[in-house]
């Protein structure tokens, strides 16, 4: 459920004219293949790369993390 509320969100959020188009899908898909299977810092490193790499903006990065970083159980 809450990776379906996250999806959402990042479809969203992703949907910015300064992210190229043929990213979008791509990013999210690796955000939610990486958080699922690896681990949510995974998730959040592969974010940052992408950053780094200027397919998303910093805005987007930062919404990105947080929506995941409040997401997250804590225990």
């Amino acid at each position: 459920q809450r990776i379906l509320a996250f999806k959402y969100f990042a479809r969203e959020l992703l949907d910015d004219p300064n992210i190229p188009e043929e990213h979008r899908s791509n990013v999210l898909g690796q955000i939610i293949a990486k958080g699922e299977r690896i681990s949510i810092e995974s998730a959040i490193e592969f974010i940052n790369l992408k950053r780094d790499e200027l397919i998303l903006t910093e805005d987007v990065a930062k919404s990105l993390i947080s929506e995941i970083k409040s997401m997250t159980t804590r225990r």
